[in-house]
């Protein structure tokens, strides 16, 4: 399947998809800590802390820049360790805005057991990405309903021409991580194209 293209960061990169990676075997947990070192050395890039799972076990919980970045970094476990490992789902980072001072204090999570009770929070906010596509004309309503089925906000749909069209949406990064971009391929039979930049956060109720 295509796969994204790695979003635009500006500034000191910080991760925007986190997932639990975790040792097929118990008895590899050491091979995959050393593996997970050695690589985390040459992508700095990528965060990484400690994680358990009733289920899984002990692991870890990884950042990434993007889910382009964290399939190679899983491909290069494989082809340069042989690691076997578990990946749960990718997330992204939440925001709790909290009450208790009044001054607007945030909290970030991107795992349930993180989040904060919602007695103590006003509300939450969720990362979008301004994604941007490109599309022969005869794709422009099924493209439109695709970012309108993915909780999309329309902020521009221009002709660049006769035959292209450009639309601009702000969708939830969430709705975009797995299939999107596969999905925008799959309707416009590979002819439109699309690319993310971060924009910020937005209410969202979870």
């Amino acid at each position: 399947n295509p796969t994204p293209p790695l979003l635009h960061l500006h500034g000191v990169p910080r991760p925007t998809v986190f997932a639990g990676l975790f040792p097929d075997s118990e008895n590899d947990f050491r091979s995959l800590s050393a593996a997970l070192d050695n690589l985390c050395r040459t992508d700095t890039s990528v965060e990484l802390s400690p994680d358990s799972n009733i289920t899984l076990g002990k692991g870890w919980r990884l950042g990434f820049l993007g889910t382009l970045h964290m399939e190679v970094f899983v491909q290069r476990l494989a082809q340069e360790y042989a690691a076997e490992v578990v990946l749960t789902p990718p997330s992204v980072t939440y925001r709790a805005l909290l009450k208790k001072d009044g001054e607007g204090t945030v909290v970030e999570f991107n795992t349930a057991p993180d989040m904060p009770h919602p007695n103590t929070v006003h509300g939450y906010e969720e990362p979008i990405v301004r994604t941007t596509l490109i599309t022969p004309a005869q794709h422009l309503c099924t493209l439109i309903t695709l970012c309108m089925g993915r909780r999309g906000h329309q902020v521009e749909v221009s002709n660049l021409d006769e035959q292209r069209f450009l639309l601009v949406y702000d969708i939830p990064l969430a709705e975009t991580m797995l299939d999107f971009y596969s999905q925008v391929k799959q309707v416009s039979s590979g002819y439109a194209s699309c690319t993310f930049e971060p924009h910020g956060y937005q209410p969202v109720e979870l």
